[in-house]
């Protein structure tokens, strides 16, 4: 990731998928050509912005980035800290390569600003936790539409990671194995011998299903900007005939493409779009 752009881009592709999770339409922007006006008069470049109302409530929050090789000094904090005092209402997020300098960090956090590095920002649970646990986990009630999956635990909770396997010797690359009934995936659940405190199997509805396909195509393209993270597709996990306890299953490697035609049953838009 060489650019300022790209590092913004990057930013708004998972702000997009995280906000979309049930395709509400909720429009990430940004850029040099994206401005708010504040009470001052002054109007602010804004690099990553998004809104949307729930329940009466607007919520609007404005994202900086500093795709910079030393840490985030106060100053730069302070400067965002004003623009959000001069743009009512607006939560302000800044975004590090590399972090921040421990005055930048302190004041950030005295001032409700959230200071977030790049490590973070794929599960951004300070800042929308809440709302991915109530559209986008599965719980124990929930029906595989078609597909059942395995999801790690904590507390009791679905914690939104997928539990997933190396199948070759790329160990940047893991896939998430997916079953056609709730039996197959319990079956490979005792034959791996997983722990239920940190396991469960959980039906994926096909929002759910949706929301895997946009993050099978966010880490692909999170791998190709950094390579030491990793990528991950799917597999389907078919039985042999006449299956028995003791039968193992096998992994076939499906596409993104082929899941969303396939299963989900109606395009989505890729993320680049």
């Amino acid at each position: 990731m060489n650019s300022g752009e790209e590092f913004e881009n990057y930013v708004k592709s998972i702000y997009s998928i995280l906000l979309n999770l049930k395709d509400e339409g909720i429009m990430v922007s940004g850029g040099a050509t994206t401005f708010l006006k504040g009470t001052s008069g002054l109007e602010h470049q804004i690099d990553v912005y998004y809104e949307f109302e729930r329940a009466g409530v607007r919520h609007r929050v404005i994202i900086e980035c500093k795709n910079w090789k030393r840490r985030v000094e106060k100053e730069k904090v302070q400067a965002l800290e004003s623009i959000v005092r001069d743009i009512p209402g607006v939560i302000g997020v800044i975004i590090s390569k590399v972090g921040y300098q421990s005055g930048a960090k302190n004041f950030a956090q005295s001032k409700g600003i959230l200071a977030l590095t790049i490590d973070e920002l794929p599960s951004l649970g300070s800042l929308i936790a809440d709302r991915l646990r109530i559209v986008a986990l599965p719980d124990e009630n929930c029906i595989g539409e078609p597909f059942w999956t395995i999801m790690e635990m904590k507390n009791g909770k679905n914690t939104g990671v997928w539990f997933a396997l190396s199948l070759d010797s790329n160990r940047n690359k893991v896939y998430i194995p997916l079953f056609f009934s709730k039996y197959h995936a319990e079956l490979f659940f005792k034959q791996k011998g997983l722990d239920k405190n940190t396991y469960g199997v959980r039906g994926l509805p096909r929002y759910v299903l949706r929301g895997l396909i946009q993050q099978i195509e966010f880490c692909k393209i999170r791998h190709e900007l950094f390579e030491d993270l990793s990528s991950s597709d799917a597999v389907l996990m078919f039985p042999p005939p006449d299956i028995e306890r003791t039968d193992y299953l096998f992994p076939v490697k499906i596409t993104r493409e082929q899941l969303m035609w396939q299963y989900y049953g109606k395009n989505i838009p890729s993320i680049n779009q």
